[in-house]
């Protein structure tokens, strides 16, 4: 049960990174989270369950740095959702000292040959509980127990998730978050429930760490079985809970990016007009419905003059990313905008465009110089397929039936 978590957590990662790498990045801060809660599940199967030599003897202490990077991924991507800010800053550094502090106190085990962690590896077969007393670790032959190292994996990630949960919660307060209600509302959801999880999983974690790495004989008649059954099911919940959230992938749409100040003022303004022609004060959510909905149609109006002034649509190359370069949103405002507002794949959108410059060459008389091939690449088509596929999609007709039947645009 516990690989195949510790599979489904890994394959999880992997469609958040492949989804929000170029949609939304802070979605990968989120994809590395996931990976490396896997791993730790992978860890502990094949340490307390598989008992093989080979597996233990590559994964003890060589990779065990890593895991004091999943409290830090998981405060990038609260962060990154919520200033709307995905890049890493100077004073980020000191997030990763636990995990480079590890990394010199275990580099004299990495560095030993094989055949001696082969040794080491037939030794925690025999006796598992001989790790929670192998002072391994430099830092762990100074302070003289092993435990401390540890505990400071699940302490260090739950002190980042509180972290990240007072972070949520001064940015609402302060309000310095400029949302989309509905997508707010689905995203607050999303992350008080990861939380939630978190919460359990790493509590639960150094409370077994207390108890028997190694034994306490002050806790040595508990039953961890408990701590162990909550363990495993905040895992099924961390694992589980973006199936929940399908649309997280799409990250939080925010309207106050310092990059659209002048889009913003934008749709304010005209909030601002509204509210006046109707002579009244509307409360704060009609006040915020009505920014938003003012922002949509602000960023919807930038869309179509980008379309209309810079034809970008004719370049084969051109996708919603080199959109979002152009028009300086952030690409999944974009997403969400064609997702819930245009009720439109972008993909669509694009290639209406292109169709409707091909139908514009048709009209001049282009067939006669150029072939129906020649016509789609020039309307930004890529292929002959493509181009015969877009066009009878929107059309309902071929090219070639399309320009025998005469019909043009000013005349259906």
């Amino acid at each position: 049960m516990l690989l195949f978590l510790s599979l489904l957590g890994a394959l999880l990662s992997i469609l958040l990174f492949y989804y929000n790498f170029h949609k939304s990045p802070s979605g990968i801060y989120l994809s590395l989270f996931f990976l490396l809660v896997s791993f730790y599940a992978f860890h502990h199967h094949i340490f307390i369950y598989t008992h093989s030599v080979l597996w233990i003897c590559i994964l003890y202490v060589n990779t065990t740095s890593v895991f004091y990077l999943t409290g830090p991924m998981i405060f990038f991507y609260t962060r990154s959702v919520l200033t709307d800010d995905a890049r890493l800053r100077k004073g980020d550094f000191w997030h990763f000292i636990p995990f480079i502090l590890h990394v010199a106190g275990a580099i004299p085990y990495i560095l030993k040959p094989w055949s001696y962690k082969w040794g080491i590896a037939e030794t925690i077969v025999n006796n598992v509980y001989f790790m929670a007393t192998h002072k391994v670790n430099y830092i762990a032959q100074i302070i003289g127990s092993v435990r401390p190292i540890y505990l400071s994996r699940p302490l260090l990630a739950l002190f980042y998730t509180f972290l990240s949960a007072r972070y949520l919660y001064t940015c609402w307060k302060r309000k310095k978050i400029h949302h989309i209600t509905g997508q707010w509302d689905l995203m607050r959801k999303w992350m008080i429930l990861l939380g939630v999880f978190q919460v359990l999983l790493f509590l639960s974690f150094s409370s077994i760490i207390v108890i028997k790495w190694p034994v306490n004989p002050l806790f040595k008649h508990i039953d961890t079985g408990i701590m162990e059954l909550i363990a495993g099911i905040s895992l099924v919940g961390l694992v589980v809970t973006p199936l929940l959230f399908p649309r997280i992938l799409y990250g939080l749409p925010r309207f106050a990016a310092a990059s659209n100040e002048a889009l913003l003022h934008q749709s304010e303004t005209s909030a601002a007009e509204n509210t006046e022609e109707d002579k009244k004060e509307p409360g704060k959510k009609q006040v915020q419905l009505q920014l938003e909905k003012n922002y949509l149609e602000a960023l919807e109006r930038k869309v179509n003059e980008c379309m209309k002034e810079h034809s970008p649509y004719l370049n084969p190359r051109f996708n919603l990313l080199k959109l979002s370069s152009m028009i300086d949103v952030p690409a999944h405002h974009l997403n969400y905008l064609f997702r819930e507002v245009k009720q439109q794949a972008f993909n669509d959108y694009r290639n209406n465009l292109r169709v409707e410059y091909a139908i514009s060459l048709l009209q001049q008389g282009k067939a006669d110089e150029l072939t129906l091939e020649a016509i789609g690449e020039q309307s930004g088509f890529s292929s002959r397929s493509s181009f015969f596929n877009a066009f009878k999609k929107a059309t309902g007709k071929a090219p070639g039936s399309f320009l025998t039947s005469g019909i043009v645009p000013g005349e259906r």
